[in-house]
C-alpha cells in the first residue's frame, strides 16, 4: 500500500512537470542559493490500532529547506509526546508494557516546489529518516537507564506543504505528512503542521561547503 502511494505521487509529479500551465509552474532556483528555516506546531491526526494504546500530544517541528540541483531538499526534526492508555498493562499487540514516551523524528526530504497564484508555493516530496522513542520511565540524568529504554527505527514519509508570503521574507506554512515507521508491526502516522518560515540568501562560506 505504501509503495502504491509512492507510485501515485511520482506519477502526479511527472504529469505536473510535463503539463505545466500558466497557473502552475516549477521553480528553478540555483542549487543552495537560499535557505529557509522555520518552526511549526504539529499534531498527529490519524487513528489506528496504535492509538488504542497511546494518546498523541502536541509537538513542535523545526526545518531547514534549500533548493537542490533538481527540486528542493529539506531536513526536519519533529518532537512529540505520547501518553499511554492503561499504563503499565502488558499488551501482546503493543509488544510489551504500555508506557508514556517521547518521539523524535529526523527526516531528510526531497521534492519539487511549484508556484501558484498570489505567491503561494506548493511542495510535494518524499523522505527517509529515523524515529527514536524515549520512555518517560527512567530518569533523564541516568544515561545507562535511558539507553535501556530507547528504541530507534527506520522510517519513510510522504510530504506536502503550502507556503504563503505574509511579510517580506516571512511565510506561513501549512503541511501534511504521512509517516511509516518500520517497527516489528509497522506504524502509520499522519500529521498536520502549521507554522512560519524565514528565507534568506545562503552565506557564501556555507554555499561553497555544500557545493
Amino acid at each position: 500500500m505504501f509503495l502504491k502511494k509512492l507510485a501515485v505521487i511520482f506519477i502526479v509529479k511527472a504529469l505536473m512537470t510535463i503539463l505545466q500551465s500558466g497557473l502552475i509552474y516549477a521553480q528553478e532556483p540555483q542549487a543552495f542559493d537560499s535557505l529557509q528555516i522555520g518552526l511549526q506546531y504539529i499534531a498527529n491526526i490519524n487513528r489506528n490500532s496504535f492509538h488504542d494504546f497511546y494518546e498523541p500530544g502536541k509537538g513542535i517541528e523545526g526545518f531547514v529547506e534549500m533548493p537542490f540541483y533538481y527540486g528542493d531538499v529539506q531536513a526536519e526534526v519533529q518532537v512529540l509526546s505520547y501518553s499511554a492508555k492503561n499504563k503499565g498493562i502488558t499488551s501482546n499487540e503493543a509488544k510489551g508494557t504500555v508506557q508514556d514516551f517521547h518521539s523524535i523524528f529526523t527526516h531528510l526530504k526531497w521534492g519539487k516546489k511549484y508556484s501558484l497564484p498570489h505567491g503561494v508555493g506548493w511542495f510535494m516530496g518524499i523522505g527517509i529518516g529515523l524515529c527514536t522513542f524515549f520512555s518517560n520511565t527512567p530518569a533523564w540524568s541516568d544515561l545507562y537507564e535511558l539507553t535501556q529504554f530507547t528504541e530507534t527505527e527506520f522510517s519513510a514519509c510522504l510530504n506536502s506543504h503550502l507556503s504563503y508570503p505574509i511579510y517580506q521574507n516571512w511565510t506561513m506554512r501549512f503541511e501534511v505528512s504521512y509517516n511509516r515507521i518500520f517497527t516489528y508491526k509497522q506504524i502509520d502516522l499522519a500529521y498536520f503542521s502549521i507554522g512560519f518560515g524565514y528565507s534568506f540568501a545562503t552565506p557564501k562560506w556555507m554555499k561553497n561547503f555544500l557545493e
